[in-house]
């Protein structure tokens, strides 16, 4: 439902009307057609005997991919990027046949939204620097705004998994403090540019 929802415009009575009569103007005055109105629908009745089956199935699904979530969770924290994809991947499979009936672009951005949020929380759970959370977020936003398609998205979420894992790892492997982790950070990711210190303080909200 939601597949043929998002593939066709939301219009009111009057502006479908007057669609109707523009083409029909442009492409030939003497056909004539007719306008068949909708009256309402007809709701079936819902066999109650199997609503307690499908409602332990879908208590199921949701368990299993909180489960999913955890163990993802769990993964970024400790900077193990492979673990956490695989679990993304999972967690992916889940609503896999959704797929089967169509996904839209928007959907999958909606999708990549709730990806980076759970990682930039379990980001922040792992002590990264607010800095560092901030800029692979903001990466991996402009990336997924400007995707073609839907590969383009999900290679950018597996990208900005192993953004977050790598620095957590770094984080915790060296004992240099925020603001110098955040410094080496932007000179990694900005190393073609003509840094210069005025530039450098803003970017990062200190004074020179």
């Amino acid at each position: 439902y939601f597949s043929y929802y998002n593939s066709y415009p939301i219009l009111n009575e009057n502006q479908a009307l007057h669609i109707v009569d523009s083409l029909h103007n442009i492409i030939n005055h003497e056909v004539i057609y007719n306008v068949r109105k909708i009256t309402g629908f007809t709701i079936h009745s819902i066999d109650d005997t199997t609503d307690d089956a499908k409602r332990n199935h879908e208590l199921e699904l949701l368990e299993k991919r909180y489960s999913y979530e955890q163990r993802f969770i769990s993964d970024i924290e400790h900077g193990n990027a492979n673990r956490a994809i695989l679990n993304l991947h999972n967690m992916q499979a889940d609503v896999q046949y959704l797929k089967r009936i169509g996904t839209t672009l928007e959907n999958e951005k909606i999708g990549a939204a709730i990806t980076r949020t759970t990682a930039r929380l379990a980001a922040m759970n792992a002590g990264l620097p607010i800095f560092l959370i901030d800029q692979i977020s903001r990466n991996n936003t402009i990336i997924t705004s400007h995707a073609g398609s839907i590969d383009e998205i999900l290679q950018a979420k597996e990208s900005m998994i192993r953004e977050f894992c790598n620095a957590i790892r770094d984080h915790k492997n060296n004992q240099y403090n925020a603001v110098i982790q955040s410094i080496l950070y932007y000179f990694e990711h900005n190393y073609y540019k003509n840094i210069n210190l005025l530039e450098l303080s803003e970017e990062l909200g200190l004074s020179k």
